[in-house]
């Protein structure tokens, strides 16, 4: 059997799909949907009221200043922390490279997180991920010690399972 080639006029099957719309109305219901979308954005913008990071309010992180001259380690408050971490990716967005900020003891921009070990005989200070990409964040490189791996194995007990 021969194949039945058809022509298919595609701007008559677009005209079509919409119901034979004339052209002023779909430019319309565009102009529309733009203006929806912006108000959605406006409203949902982070820097127009209130804060997400309101929950880390009190809560301490450990950070550590890359600059050979400072190397200096300490806590800061977690919500100033990640409130200097947004700003930093606001201003550099397309930066692949690590997010430093501001160190308070040298003022270089050279801040990065760092993780205390919870195993109290141990109390190392390192980079998150040290022990690997596939491994938990907080592991220990010293001590091989993990809170989040302690905290899910005491719940997966809580569960029974």
């Amino acid at each position: 059997m021969a194949e039945d080639k058809r022509k298919v006029n595609y701007p008559f099957a677009m005209q079509a799909r919409f119901g034979g719309l004339p052209k002023s109305a779909m430019v319309g219901i565009i102009v529309v949907c733009l203006g929806l979308a912006v108000l959605i954005l406006y409203t949902f913008d982070d820097t127009s009221g209130g804060s997400d990071l309101d929950v880390f309010e009190g809560e301490l992180v450990w950070v550590r200043c890359a600059n050979p001259d400072c190397r200096q380690t300490y806590q800061m408050d977690k919500k100033k922390y990640f409130e200097q971490v947004q700003k930093q990716v606001r201003q550099s967005p397309a930066s692949m490279g690590p997010v430093l900020i501001v160190c308070e003891k040298c003022g270089k921009p050279s801040l990065f997180e760092v993780v205390k070990c919870g195993n109290p005989d141990c109390g190392l200070i390192f980079r998150r991920g040290a022990a690997g990409a596939m491994d938990f964040a907080d592991r220990c490189p010293k001590c091989r010690y993990s809170q989040t791996e302690k905290d899910r194995e005491e719940a997966a007990r809580r569960r029974g399972r």
